[in-house]
C-alpha cells in the first residue's frame, strides 16, 4: 500500500484539536523519513553514490521536521506522539521515477499541511497557525527542489552521461 493511500481513510483535519493536528502531521513527517530512506536504498541499488548520500540527507531533514513538532508540543506541555513507522517495499526504480515519487510525496505532504492550516484557522489557534507557516514555506522549497531534479533529468533524456551528470549534481548539493 502506498504511503498516500494509508492516509485516505482518515484524511482531513475536520474536528481535530491542536494536539491531534500536530500528532497527525508528526506521523506524516515520520513516514517521510522512511520514504526517503527507501528511496535512498533505490539510489544505492542503482549505484548512484552521491544521490544515495543526498537522499540520506533528505531523510534526516524530515526527521528534523518531526522533531520540530515534538518541541512544539513539549513547549505547550501537550502529550507527545510516537508514530509507528510504515512498511515500505524497496523497489528499484529509475532515477526519473525516484524524482517523481519524491515530488508526489511532497505534494501529499503539502496537502496535509494545507488542510492542517485551514483547521488551525477554523479553531482560531494562532500559535498553531504560526507553527504550521514554517512548514508550508519549507514545502515550497521541497516542491521546487524535486521539480528542479525532474527538469534536470528530463533535459538529460537518455544521454549516456545521465548517470554521471545526476550524481555529479547530487555531489554538489551535499
Amino acid at each position: 500500500m502506498k504511503l498516500e493511500e494509508a492516509y485516505k481513510k482518515g484524511s482531513g483535519y475536520d474536528g481535530l484539536d491542536c494536539t491531534q493536528i500536530v500528532h497527525k502531521l508528526m506521523q506524516v513527517e515520520y513516514d517521510s523519513v522512511f520514504k526517503y530512506l527507501n528511496l535512498m536504498k533505490c539510489c544505492d541499488d542503482l549505484r548512484y553514490i552521491h544521490l544515495t548520500s543526498l537522499y540520506y540527507k533528505y531523510a534526516m531533514e524530515e526527521e528534523s521536521h518531526y522533531k520540530k513538532h515534538v518541541d512544539y508540543l513539549i513547549d505547550l506541555k501537550k502529550p507527545v506522539f510516537v508514530p509507528t513507522p510504515v512498511s515500505l517495499p524497496c523497489i528499484v526504480m529509475s532515477c526519473d521515477e525516484i524524482f517523481m515519487a519524491s515530488l508526489s510525496h511532497e505534494m501529499f505532504v503539502t496537502e496535509n499541511y494545507n488542510m492542517a492550516m485551514k483547521r488551525a484557522l477554523e479553531i482560531n489557534d494562532h500559535m498553531l497557525h504560526e507553527h504550521l507557516g514554517w512548514y508550508l514555506a519549507e514545502q515550497k522549497e521541497e516542491l521546487s527542489k524535486f521539480n528542479d531534479w525532474i527538469d534536470f533529468a528530463s533535459m538529460l533524456g537518455d544521454s549516456p552521461q545521465k548517470r554521471y551528470e545526476i550524481d555529479k549534481l547530487a555531489q554538489e548539493k551535499l
